[in-house]
This record gives C-alpha cells, sequence and structure tokens, in this order.
C-alpha cells in the first residue's frame, strides 16, 4: 500500500460518538486525503464498546515512520510484535496507489463498487501511533502493487477487534479506477 488514503467522513448510526475536537482535526481537509503522521480517526474496542480517538499514521522509528506492517510477519518483527493484538481500524472512503504506466506514473483509487465506507485493518502503540496491516495484493490489483492493506466492511471491523481469526475481508471485491487528477 502506498501510503494516502481518503476519509471525507459522514457517521454511520453505529459510529462511535466523536468528540468536537476529534471532527474538527479530520474535518479540516477538505479533500479528505490523510498522509503519513497525519492525525487520523482511529476506532479501537474497549469492553465490548467501539471507542473513537485521534491517532497518527505511523510508528516512529529514529528518524521515519513505518505506515505499514505485513499481516504475515507481524509477529517475527520486533517493532510489531509487542502491539500484534492492540487491534484498531481507520475508517475510510478509498485508498490510493499508483500504477507505473508507459507514460508515466498514474494515481488509483481503490474502492469497494457498492458502499462508501471501508475499515483498513491496523494496529496501534502506547502514543496511539497506528500501523495499516497488508496482505499480498489480490486478483487485479496485483498489476497495480504486490501489497493491499486489509479492508473490511462493518461486519469485518466488529470481528477483527473482537479478537476474531480469519476476518472475512473485502478485499476481492475492490476497484481500481484511475484518481482524479485535481485531487
Amino acid at each position: 500500500m502506498c501510503g494516502r488514503y481518503q476519509l471525507l467522513y459522514g457517521p454511520l448510526t453505529t459510529d462511535p460518538p466523536l468528540s468536537p475536537a476529534l471532527r474538527s482535526s479530520i474535518s479540516a481537509r477538505a479533500s479528505g486525503e490523510v498522509f503519513p503522521s497525519d492525525p487520523i480517526l482511529v476506532f479501537y474496542q474497549v469492553d465490548g464498546r467501539l471507542q473513537a480517538v485521534c491517532g497518527r499514521w505511523g510508528f516512529r522509528m529514529k528518524e521515519r515512520r513505518v505506515i505499514n506492517a505485513r499481516l504475515e510477519t507481524l509477529q517475527e518483527r520486533p517493532l510489531f510484535r509487542p502491539y500484534a493484538h492492540h487491534r484498531c481500524v481507520l475508517p475510510c472512503n478509498c485508498y490510493y496507489e499508483w500504477k507505473n504506466g508507459d507514460s508515466g506514473k498514474q494515481r488509483m483509487r481503490i474502492a469497494h463498487p457498492q458502499t462508501d465506507r471501508l475499515y483498513l485493518a491496523a494496529i496501534y502503540n502506547e502514543q496511539m501511533e497506528v500501523c495499516v496491516l497488508t496482505m499480498a495484493a489480490q486478483g487485479h490489483l496485483a498489476s497495480i502493487h504486490d501489497r493491499m492493506p486489509i479492508v473490511l466492511d462493518e461486519r469485518g471491523m466488529r470481528a477483527y477487534l473482537s479478537g476474531e481469526q480469519g476476518v472475512r475481508t473485502l478485499n476481492a471485491r475492490l476497484v481500481a479506477r484511475p484518481a482524479d487528477p485535481a485531487l
């Protein structure tokens, strides 16, 4: 996953309440485009209840941020191992990837064709720094990039946050289209 996603936040009835400061923080970006190290909306679960907090995208590691973690090696990496069970999700509308082509790189918007709300599976540390979990790209998306975030619907998000294993993803149903160059 290349490191950008979009959240044009519109609350759902099932969303946890957001403080005015958090709502203001995530609404400040007119395009909704989120970059590494930006303040982000994070959902996680406490005592079976969904909570919303402001986090920061990327674990700080020396002078850089690590924004993604491979699901298949999560338990092997010293940076991630202590937080492998600190599950959270990032609500979003889509994520972006750049496809190499004859005329250079083309920005692709990757989304689900039937829903506006997706959730990126992630982990967090004590400072509420967040790393998105990735897996090998599936289907036609493998021609764009070899990795992709683990994308969940609301049912999958709740199952993931509850600690279930083998949660169903939306990854196989995502569609890539050229992104609006104005964004």
